[in-house]
């Protein structure tokens, strides 16, 4: 990684570099990184250069570096560990990284909860549609494992049941052969789930909503885009309505900046 020093970071003017204002230094050190990063298939767990040698290669000051660094962590590519066999190490992005980003520009825009409720429903239901027509064998074989488990194991426990749930909603967007979609909707549940903190249903419905769930998977694997959709559809809305009756209050706050 980093590697060819021909390619040293440049000596910054200041001009801008977007419509919208100047990019810093540390935002081109923090792209330089991030490239390489990719070129170089560096997988989670994998540590990068020390900072003696990273300074050596960018050409740029410890101030800058550890900037560039940092803005990498917090979009979730790096963890920064301190102290002696710390330093940057490559971090497992995840839909949560995601949303946290997505969170504050839907803060600034003046996004509603409902809002935000009713834009995931329209995302999910089209993802299902998808999913019906995309579907690949591994992806068959993950939905099939769903409607394989007892349904009193999974309703009988809510921790069982969120983790059900769960991952009936990330196989299918996964299923959908859209990787854009899917992270969007993925993002958007990590960000229901979070202001949502004590579920959007109560254990006494959680069988009537995993039935819901095993008949959406069912149309998927039977390739019925149409039946899919409709379904999708269907508990989207249960969801969106079974959340405003049961938190009416939150339903026009804005959202929260996610941290």
């Amino acid at each position: 990684m980093l590697t060819d020093e021909s390619n040293a970071i440049p000596t910054w003017t200041g001009a801008p570099m977007t419509a919208d204002r100047p990019v810093k230094l540390s935002e081109l050190v923090a792209k330089r990184i991030a490239d390489d990063i990719f070129a170089d298939g560096l997988a989670p767990g994998a540590r990068l250069p020390g900072e003696k040698e990273m300074l050596d290669r960018l050409q740029v000051s410890r101030g800058t570096l550890r900037e560039a660094l940092r803005i990498l962590e917090v979009h979730g590519l790096l963890v920064i560990r301190s102290g002696p066999g710390g330093g940057p190490t490559v971090a497992q992005m995840t839909a949560s990284d995601f949303s946290r980003v997505c969170s504050l520009h839907f803060r600034a825009a003046g996004i509603t909860l409902d809002q935000l409720w009713s834009d995931r429903a329209e995302i999910e239901t089209m993802l299902a549609r998808l999913a019906a027509h995309n579907i690949t064998d591994e992806h068959r074989e993950r939905l099939h494992a769903l409607t394989q488990q007892r349904t009193e194991d999974v309703v009988g426990n809510v921790e069982k049941y969120v983790e059900t749930a769960s991952a009936f909603h990330q196989s299918i967007a996964e299923a959908s052969g859209s990787p854009v979609l899917s992270l969007f909707a993925r993002s958007l549940g990590e960000m229901t789930a979070r202001l949502a903190r004590l579920g959007v249903y109560q254990p006494s419905e959680h069988k009537r909503v995993h039935r819901a769930h095993l008949d959406i998977v069912e149309a998927i694997l039977a390739g019925n885009a149409e039946l899919a959709e409709k379904l999708a559809s269907e508990h989207m809305q249960d969801m969106r309505d079974t959340h405003r009756q049961r938190y009416p209050a939150m339903c026009d706050n804005l959202l929260l900046y996610i941290i």
